[in-house]
């Protein structure tokens, strides 16, 4: 269920653009004025109306007034408010339902994408006709830069993990930079509000049919040596993992029939358990039997999976490398 907060002043009513670009926010009053300052420049460079949305998410660092002031007088930026903090995923719903142009981008406030991605989606989106495109750092081509090593690797599994679950289909799917054709992402039953909605968004894209692109996209967090109040606690983090795994077998349940391949200890284990029942040596015999087919044929089914996985991989984009642009904040 789509829900819409704030509404359309007249003068926002009189224009109609050709693409808004939504950007959520909580509690980044200190990079905020920044941020969409550039993404504004970027998008006045283009020849059509825009609407900037900006989803402040519950804020209470004074980032919601700060949003306010910037729209005062600029027709083209609108700014809606959750009166509480409702999570990632509840802002980007709450931007999709109020964005006015057939296509939407979603960006973030502290442009670890820079504004560059923009033009490189919704390019994407013409040349293919496709209802979302993907930044994807993790695409051949792509770049990851200035991120943290735990956060790289626990992002950089959990995108593996449900690119398998996909078989290969897309390599980035816990990103939020995307772009959308408005109207279908709208026909798209998601639940849930938090960041899981992202992957969630392409798992319910998939089962109905859309199409979906990948553009190599550059991830540079070296722009983040500054004070931000929103990095995630350890304990969302594993809270998003654990969703992060528990969706992956939701949307390809096959994923269980690798587990016993990834448990080695379980042959030594059984044969342990068999001698402390005293279980005759024929039975015992049959049982550590089953067990190795099991094993066997757990760890082909994962060899064909993550087989496909690696192919699909080195396939070769269709897309040009992202640019490393060098970013200048005021």
């Amino acid at each position: 269920m789509w829900l819409v907060y704030g509404t359309l002043s007249d003068s926002d009513k009189d224009r109609q653009p050709t693409i808004s670009v939504i950007v959520p926010f909580f509690n980044e009053a200190g990079i905020l004025t920044a941020g969409v300052t550039e993404i504004e420049s970027s998008l006045r460079r283009r020849p059509t109306p825009f609407e900037l949305v900006l989803v402040d998410d519950g804020s209470t660092d004074g980032g919601g007034a700060l949003a306010d002031d910037m729209a005062r007088g600029r027709p083209s930026i609108r700014v809606i408010h959750h009166p509480i903090n409702r999570g990632l995923g509840a802002a980007i719903r709450t931007g999709l339902s109020s964005a006015r142009a057939e296509v939407s981008v979603v960006l973030d406030a502290d442009l670890t994408y820079a504004p560059y991605h923009i033009d490189l989606l919704t390019d994407s989106l013409e040349d293919t006709q496709a209802a979302i495109a993907v930044a994807s750092p993790y695409l051949r081509g792509g770049a990851v830069c200035g991120v943290p090593w735990m956060r790289r690797m626990l992002s950089s599994w959990a995108n593996r993990y449900l690119s398998i679950a996909t078989g290969g289909e897309l390599r980035t799917l816990t990103g939020m930079v995307r772009a959308y054709r408005t109207a279908a992402v709208r026909s798209l039953d998601v639940r849930g509000d938090g960041m899981e909605f992202n992957h969630r968004l392409l798992f319910a894209a998939l089962r109905t049919g859309l199409q979906i692109v990948e553009v190599p996209a550059c991830l540079d967090w070296k722009v983040l040596r500054r004070a931000t109040a929103s990095r995630r606690s350890s304990m969302r983090v594993l809270n998003h993992c654990l969703r992060v795994v528990a969706d992956g077998l939701a949307f390809r349940p096959s994923l269980l029939l690798a587990i016993p391949g990834l448990a080695p200890g379980v042959l030594p284990l059984a044969a342990a358990l068999l001698l402390a029942l005293h279980i005759p040596h024929g039975e015992a015999a049959t049982v550590a039997a089953a067990v190795v087919g099991v094993q066997l044929a757990s760890l082909g089914f994962l060899a064909l999976i993550t087989g496909r996985y690696v192919r699909r991989s080195l396939r070769p984009s269709a897309w040009p490398r992202a640019p490393l642009e060098s970013r200048h904040h005021a």
